[in-house]
């Protein structure tokens, strides 16, 4: 898992709020749509639509589709599907 960083300079006189987001934790990216895996609480994983809007080395800003998200699941998130378990295991951080 990898914790979602919001930017608390987005959001002001119409900027997008920005989140901070590995990016191999998305996942069927075309141009900037994309998904991430979010877990659901119950030992599963969500699938969210997000808007990329612009890549920062290993970490992506997406600035759509992560609202109430925490975290996001980083390792393996090209595997996971509607039915999959997931298991946190470990977090990354900066």
């Amino acid at each position: 898992m990898a914790a979602v960083e919001i930017d608390p300079t987005g959001g002001l006189n119409g900027v997008p709020e920005i989140a901070m987001i590995p990016a191999n934790s998305l996942v069927d990216g075309d141009g900037r749509s994309a998904a991430v895996w979010v877990p659901d609480g119950r030992g599963g994983a969500q699938r969210r639509a997000v808007t990329v809007e612009y890549f920062d080395g290993a970490r992506v800003a997406i600035s759509a589709g992560l609202d109430g998200a925490s975290e996001v699941v980083a390792e393996g998130a090209a595997y996971l599907s509607t039915s999959s378990r997931i298991a946190v295991t470990a977090r990354e951080s900066d």
